[in-house]
C-alpha cells in the first residue's frame, strides 16, 4: 500500500504548522488537518477595514532566543508592543507587575533591601494578627508548627494570642495520627477475625470429609467381599485387631477418666 503522506498533523496552531514546515524542508510530505477553516489556531487574525483583529483574543509573542525570533520574522512582521499594567489601590495608581518603581510609589524606598524589610514586617504583622491562617496549610503540607513559622521568619513564642497555636497544631496532628493507628488496628482485628472464621470453616470441611470417608468404609468392604479381594477370615482378623486395640486403650485409661501422669525418676 502506497502512502501519500509521511506525516499526519492534527491541528493547525503555531506548533503544528511549524512541525509541518520543518518536515517539508527535509523532503517529507505532511497532511495538516484542523476543525477550523483557517491556519494559525488561536493566534489567527482577521483584517477589518485595515485593522488587525485578534479573533480569539489578544496574544503577544515572547522570546529571548534570537534564532527563534529570526525564524518567525521570515513569515510575518511584528508590531512593537509594551504591556503597561496599572492597579488602582485606595484611589492611587501603581505600576504592575511589582518592581522597584512600584515600591517607591508605595513606600518611597529606592533600595531592594528597604523594600524587603517592609514586606517581611507586613508578613509578620499579618500572621501575628491571624495565626490560625496557616493552620490548615501546615497540616495539609505535613509540616510541624515550628517549621511553618520558621518559613515565615516568625518565632511562635512572639505571638501573643489566647492559645498556643504551635501546641494546637501538634495536638491536631497527634489526633490525626491516633485515628490512623486506630483504623489500622481495626483493620488488623477484622483480618484476624476473618482468618479465624476461615480456619473454623476449614476444620468443619475436614471433619465432613472424615465422616464421608468413614461412611464409605462399609461400602468399600462390601465391594471387596464381592470382588474376592477380602475373605471372611480376613474380615474376622481385622475385627479381632480392632477389639484388641480398644481393650488396650481402655486398660491404659485411669478409672476417673483423667490422663495418667508419668512416674518421675529420682
Amino acid at each position: 500500500m502506497k502512502h501519500e503522506y509521511d506525516f499526519l498533523v492534527v491541528g493547525a496552531g503555531l506548533f503544528e504548522v511549524t512541525i509541518a514546515y520543518r518536515e517539508k524542508q527535509h523532503g517529507k510530505k505532511c497532511l495538516v488537518i484542523d476543525k477550523r477553516s483557517h491556519l494559525g489556531g488561536n493566534v489567527y487574525c482577521e483584517d477589518a477595514e485595515g485593522i488587525t483583529v485578534h479573533k480569539y483574543g489578544p496574544h503577544i509573542f515572547h522570546t529571548h532566543d534570537e534564532k527563534v525570533w529570526n525564524f518567525v520574522n521570515r513569515f510575518v512582521s511584528f508590531n512593537r508592543f509594551t504591556l503597561n499594567t496599572i492597579a488602582n489601590y485606595k484611589g492611587k495608581l501603581y505600576n504592575l507587575p511589582f518592581n522597584m518603581y512600584t515600591f517607591y510609589q508605595m513606600w518611597g524606598v529606592t533600595q531592594p533591601e528597604e523594600a524587603r524589610r517592609i514586606i517581611e514586617s507586613q508578613r509578620r504583622e499579618a500572621v501575628m494578627e491571624n495565626p490560625d491562617f496557616i493552620s490548615k496549610v501546615v497540616l495539609d503540607k505535613g509540616l510541624d508548627s515550628g517549621t511553618a513559622f520558621e518559613i515565615l521568619s516568625i518565632d511562635i513564642a512572639d505571638i501573643d494570642v489566647g492559645k498556643n497555636i504551635g501546641a494546637g497544631l501538634q495536638i491536631d496532628q497527634a489526633e490525626a495520627d491516633l485515628k490512623i493507628a486506630q483504623a489500622k488496628a481495626e483493620e488488623r482485628r477484622a483480618m484476624a477475625v476473618a482468618r479465624e472464621q476461615e480456619m473454623k470453616a476449614l476444620a468443619q470441611e475436614m471433619k465432613a470429609k472424615v465422616i464421608e470417608a468413614e461412611a464409605n468404609v462399609p461400602l468399600a468392604m462390601s465391594e471387596a467381599f464381592r470382588s474376592g479381594n477380602l475373605g471372611v477370615m480376613d474380615y474376622y482378623r481385622m475385627k479381632n485387631i480392632e477389639a484388641d486395640t480398644q481393650m488396650r486403650e481402655s486398660i491404659a485409661k485411669p478409672a476417673d477418666g483423667s490422663k495418667k501422669k508419668p512416674d518421675k525418676i529420682g
